[in-house]
């Protein structure tokens, strides 16, 4: 039987057959398959079409829940219970058969209002007839009553302990016609295979003995007695309510496969390189890295150290190989601080890969509209492949993802539906890359987060950076045992492309503004590396005033539209993007905040850059001769401000720029950077930081670790998790029109019209009465200047506004 033989139903079509059917007498087989046939799941996408039935639904769930099985196979031994799949294919035929009673049927056919009742909690009157055991009962109708809400909120509507006629519980199970009933019991029984654990009577009482009130209540007090267990259950309860939801959802999205993880071997990578490179298939020709090579073989959590442009990524394909070799299951995730490199890796993995691929973040529909875009001159079917990719992102189709830490935390923070991703984690592969990227109390907060995935769900981690200061080093590879590997000494010495020069005065100082002008008279591409908004847009506006330097001339920073940022970004990609084809005489200058280190594949010939910590500083080289294709050149770094200007810690502004000013005039060895930066930090700063790091990772274990309830969200943690993000979206007043136009063609497209600012500055905004969400735009419109060469300008917005 199908309980019993590895998940192996019917498929939906199957049941459709006469064969299933023959083991029943004729005439009451016919009546029984026109009720079986006549009971919606789903009400019609088109009005007056025939809605999606409650047997094809069910059998589709099934069939996701075998995908689960095959991509989780080790989950039931994390959990420690043998009969978790058991409990979950009993849990997802018996989950929606509430749906049966007619008040449900009436409303999913437009003829009535919502029903009154919750049919999860009607479906547990069928539970006698699936579950014999009494161990299980419990849990199945754990699984069934909560797949759409938490315990909380069904035990208290439904109160087992309550008298019966306050429940309503009477008039719920009353609303299931009798012969419907005993239908789907035989359904149950005879056509889907599971074992009938009891018969229902025959006689004048027979309506009472299929589905009663009796059996609803013994399942909620069941529920409620299986909750008071406490947290000794939790990781079962997640484990079993996590592959229903998904299972359940994934059908309900018209998803019934799952894809597992495949990653390609070392020659197998190699050839899909080679090919990219146009230099012939046979992988054997391909020359690895000496850390590629290490991290290849190396079965375990990882910490990789190696130079900018030395095959981290494919490194990190390799070290999944082994892993998924040495026990196959789970997801592949990789993980970036920024939504822009993000979206940049979602391609490149899909090229290595050659997989669908999961993207995951904030803006993740828009990115995906503006590829679809790209390759379509229709916005609506641009729109409607871009939202195909984000459900099956969103329902976990592919097996391969590409996300911020953030889209991970959700589980961690108990949002609705958390049970899903600790799941989807089990037995996975996280890559988390440039992880010197975050702050120390995100830092904290991630290492927290991802010790919990490694210590319960079996999560294999590999983490990568370019540089890392020792207490950060050891702190992590102590916290989440990783095994160092480094690129080998004799790479970082071939690798040397940048000279140090210290610049006397500031980006806006008029020596330093003829230093660049020159370096773009001589053809050179210049990358002008500033830290607030407010700087770029003094720059750039006297440099285009000034100079009247047209196209040679651009802007980047995070204040524009999406649709103006995406142009830019292609502007210049084309003049400045690696590989591109160098323009004789064509010097550019690009004034850039932050978000130059992060986003694009950029490489100038050379920068000016203000001060920074080291670590940023580092990046914004990395910019620069990216391949040392022009040998050794020259990277500037001007002498002030050293305050921090609102953004950095002074301190470590100051200390940063001493050590690179004592290395004026040498050459850069990217090895011994992880040295300057213990110079650096000192001990005063390496203890303040640390402790930050330390403290939010404690903090973390104590508020999202702690007290956590089987088969319950948490509302508080909901709030906690909002509160990480500073950010919202408004509509310059001088796009609207434009909004307007795209918003008929598109919402989607008009979405390209918005641009991202900090939520503090909205706030600042309204106050001073130039900000107001407009209902019919649906948007916070502003009025404040906006250009698409120069951005938003935000007034008083002094030094603290960055990116």
């Amino acid at each position: 039987m199908a309980i019993q033989s590895g998940l192996t139903p019917p498929r939906p079509s199957s049941a459709t057959r006469a064969g299933p059917w023959c083991g029943i007498p004729s005439m009451r087989r016919e009546t029984m398959r026109s009720d079986i046939e006549n009971i919606w799941a789903k009400s019609p996408k088109v009005p007056g079409e025939r809605g999606e039935s409650l047997e094809r639904h069910t059998l589709a769930t099934i069939a996701v829940l075998r995908f689960l099985r095959l991509r989780h196979p080790g989950l039931a031994d994390v959990v420690d219970e043998p009969r978790l799949w058991e409990w979950a294919q009993l849990a997802l035929y018996l989950h929606d058969l509430g749906k049966a009673a007619e008040p449900f049927q009436m409303s999913l056919r437009g003829k009535a209002g919502p029903w009154g009742h919750r049919h999860e909690v009607a479906s547990l009157a069928f539970l006698p007839y699936a579950c014999g055991d009494s161990s299980a009962r419990p849990w199945v109708a754990a699984a069934v009553a909560s797949h759409h809400r938490d315990a909380q909120e069904i035990l208290d509507r439904y109160d087992p302990r309550a008298p019966v006629e306050d429940t309503g519980l009477a008039e719920m199970v009353a609303s299931l016609p009798e012969e419907r009933a005993e239908s789907l019991v035989q359904w149950l029984t005879e056509v889907v295979g599971v074992p009938m654990a009891a018969k229902p009577d025959s006689g004048s009482e027979r309506r009472q003995s299929v589905l009663t009130v009796k059996s609803v209540l013994e399942a909620l007090r069941d529920y409620r007695s299986l909750l008071r267990r406490g947290p000794g259950i939790w990781f079962t309860a997640v484990a079993l309510r996590g592959l229903v939801i998904r299972s359940d959802h994934a059908a309900s999205g018209g998803i019934t496969e799952l894809a597992t993880v495949s990653v390609p071997t070392a020659s197998e990578l190699a050839e899909r390189l080679l090919r990219v490179a146009g230099a012939g298939k046979d992988g054997a020709n391909w020359s690895w890295y000496k850390h590629q090579e290490q991290l290849a073989a190396l079965e375990g959590h990882a910490l990789l150290t190696a130079p900018t442009g030395t095959g981290k990524t494919e490194a990190a394909v390799l070290w999944a190989s082994r892993q998924q070799r040495a026990q196959p299951g789970g997801v592949l995730v990789y993980l970036l601080p920024y939504q822009a490199s993000i979206t940049a890796m979602h391609a490149r993995l899909r090229r290595l890969l050659r997989c669908e691929v999961a993207l995951l973040h904030g803006r993740a529909l828009q990115a995906l509209y503006a590829e679809s875009a790209r390759a379509s001159d229709n916005p609506s079917k641009a729109e409607y492949w871009a939202r195909r990719a984000r459900e099956a992102a969103r329902l976990q189709r592919p097996a391969v993802w590409v996300a911020t830490p953030y889209q991970l935390l959700r589980a961690a923070y108990r949002l609705p539906g958390y049970e899903t991703l600790w799941v989807a984690l089990s037995h996975s592969c996280i890559i988390m890359d440039e992880v010197h990227a975050y702050e120390p109390r995100r830092l904290g907060l991630l290492a927290g987060f991802l010790k919990e995935a490694q210590q319960t769900w079996c999560a294999r981690l590999c983490t990568m950076t370019a540089t890392m200061p020792t207490w950060l080093r050891r702190y992590l590879g102590a916290e989440l045992q990783l095994r160092e590997v480094w690129a080998d000494p004799g790479l970082y010495r071939r690798l040397v492309r940048h000279r140090i020069s210290v610049v006397q005065g500031t980006i806006e100082d008029g020596e330093v503004i003829n230093a660049i002008l020159r370096e773009r008279e001589a053809g050179r591409s210049v990358l002008v590396s500033v830290n607030t908004v407010s700087a770029a847009q003094r720059i750039w506006r006297r440099l285009s005033e000034e100079y009247r330097m047209g196209s040679n001339l651009l802007l980047l920073h995070s204040r524009f539209s999406g649709i103006d940022r995406q142009r830019k970004e292609t502007r210049v990609l084309a003049r400045a993007g690696l590989g591109r084809a160098k323009s004789v005489g064509q010097g550019l200058i690009v004034v850039s905040t932050q978000v130059v280190e992060v986003s694009l594949n950029l490489d100038f010939d050379t920068i000016f850059t203000e001060p920074a910590p080291l670590e940023a500083i580092l990046q914004r080289f990395g910019r620069v001769n990216r391949r040392g294709t022009h040998g050794v050149v020259p990277v500037h770094v001007l002498q002030g401000p050293l305050d921090g200007q609102h953004v950095y810690d002074p301190v470590l502004v100051e200390r940063s720029f001493r050590v690179l000013a004592d290395a004026d005039g040498k050459e850069l060895n990217e090895r011994e950077v992880n040295g300057w930066l213990d110079l650096a930090y000192r001990q005063d700063l390496a203890e303040k930081y640390l402790g930050q790091v330390v403290g939010s990772a404690t903090e973390f274990r104590g508020g999202c670790l702690a007290n956590r309830v089987p088969f319950q969200s948490d509302t508080e943690l909901e709030q906690r998790f909002d509160e990480l993000f500073d950010g919202t979206e408004v509509l310059p007043e001088a796009l609207v029109a434009d909004y307007r136009r795209a918003r008929e063609r598109s919402l989607l497209e008009a979405s390209g019209y918005f641009v991202p600012v900090r939520t503090t500055l909205v706030t600042q905004l309204v106050r001073q009465g130039k900000a107001v969400y407009d209902r019919d735009l649906r948007a916070i419109v502003v009025a404040v200047p906006y250009c698409e060469d120069g951005g938003l300008t935000l007034p008083g917005e002094g030094q603290a506004s960055y990116g």
